[in-house]
């Protein structure tokens, strides 16, 4: 088995085998995942999407409930940013790093 993905393959394999085109699904997210260089972190936002997909149902509710899992995974990153900004211009306050420092933005 190999990682080329064929969206029509997969559609047909979808109508007339069901359970094969879990395997090859299945397949072809674990060797992307062992691919990937952190298999567990991709591991869990899988499952993550998996749930999601599974919860919404399939079409548009799943592209919404996405879409909305974006938006706030989105919103999460933007605030750790925003924490690690103070966090960073607090040590250089401490530090008394003069302006001109290539470390101060």
């Amino acid at each position: 088995m190999d990682t080329d993905f064929d969206v029509d393959e997969m559609l047909r394999l979808a109508g007339a085998d069901p359970q094969g085109f879990v395997q090859r699904r299945q397949g072809l997210i674990g060797r992307l995942l062992r691919k990937s260089g952190q298999p567990q972190q991709f591991a869990q936002c899988q499952l993550e999407l998996d749930a999601v997909r599974y919860c919404a149902g399939p079409g548009m509710p799943a592209a919404a409930s996405f879409a909305e899992l974006i938006v706030t995974n989105n919103a999460n990153m933007q605030a750790q940013l925003a924490t690690l900004h103070q966090l960073l211009d607090e040590l250089i306050a401490k530090a008394d790093v003069p302006a001109e420092h290539p470390s101060v933005r």
